[in-house]
């Protein structure tokens, strides 16, 4: 997970990590931010996307900033990035490899990465001349909003053979709804998810899902805001960590621009652990004042995914392949 990475780089070189909440709302992360820059926190990572412009500009002029969520390029704001579109790219290439060919899917488009692998659903699709195929479903990205997702698929009598979900949690809610109205995984139907958190690998679940390489992601970014309080002057620098199977070499952390490479997908294997939690939390609302001279503070607000996973309900016997 993203604060296994944050944490570990921050304890290595000394720095405690606090954690502040946006609660998704860009009122209250602008003011969870200006709480921040009062105590003069060393730097902040924020997984945020309502800040505005403004607010993440006038932010970085006193603190060191970075992102996890794609912003505005801003001079001397870091970003680390996941390739959302390639991840989803990659679940229409295995799903088609199988055969199938009426593959819809789950999203929230109003959360960037949501946007993001719904394009790369829909270029996967065309690329594969399944144009006429795509379907996209609007739903909160939870076990509610992938049941209910799942039950208006199929109350249409579409040919959707594969359901790929927006993100594992929502895939558990969308076999939640196949076990209810008797479809069988996978001899009727495929499911995808994507995140490979800790529930998909269990036995029970067993779920087709994307690795994200959360924990590198964290590190990344809080390397980055090491190398700024270094070097407050130096360019932005804007790095994209590439997607994989969950059974795939850990791959290599690219800048943005380069070019990208496909990787293979496979089931998860990682083992059900409890991501770890070390260090101070503090959350908002609560006294920061403890936050003392060497402190990294993490900004959470939007899609907290591969931020903190939670272990889901553990599903029905089986899961697509």
């Amino acid at each position: 997970m993203v604060l296994d990475g944050t944490d570990a780089v921050a304890e290595e070189h000394g720095y405690t990590s606090l954690i502040v909440s946006g609660k998704r709302r860009g009122q209250t992360e602008e003011h969870a931010l200006g709480r921040l820059l009062e105590l003069r926190v060393d730097g902040i990572v924020a997984v945020t996307e309502r800040l505005s412009r403004a607010a993440l500009v006038e932010a970085a002029r006193s603190t060191p900033l970075v992102t996890l969520t794609r912003t505005p390029r801003i001079p001397r704001v870091d970003t680390v990035v996941s390739d959302n579109r390639e991840g989803a790219k990659l679940v229409v290439d295995h799903l088609v490899a199988l055969g199938h060919t009426g593959i819809a899917m789950i999203a929230d488009g109003r959360e960037h990465a949501g946007a993001e692998r719904i394009e790369g659903y829909q270029a996967a699709m065309n690329r594969h001349r399944l144009a006429r195929q795509v379907r996209v479903v609007d739903a909160p990205l939870t076990e509610r909003g992938g049941h209910d997702a799942t039950r208006e698929l199929l109350a249409d009598n579409g040919p959707v053979t594969a359901i790929f979900a927006g993100n594992d949690l929502c895939a558990f809610g969308v076999l939640d709804a196949l076990a209810e109205l008797g479809v069988r995984v996978p001899p009727d139907m495929s499911v995808a998810g994507y995140d490979n958190t800790p529930g998909a690998a269990f036995r029970a679940i067993s779920l087709t899902t994307i690795e994200q390489f959360a924990t590198e992601i964290g590190a990344e970014a809080m390397r980055a805001v090491l190398a700024r309080i270094r070097r407050r002057d130096r360019p932005a620098r804007h790095v994209m960590v590439p997607p994989a199977s969950s059974s795939a070499p850990r791959p290599r952390r690219r800048e943005a621009r380069q070019p990208r490479r496909s990787r293979g997908l496979g089931r998860s294997r990682r083992a059900g652990r409890p991501a770890r939690r070390e260090g101070l939390r503090a959350a908002l609302g609560e006294p920061l004042a403890q936050a003392g001279s060497r402190s990294m503070m993490l900004l959470i607000s939007g899609s907290a995914g591969p931020v903190a996973g939670r272990l889901p309900w553990p599903g029905p016997p089986a899961s697509g392949r």
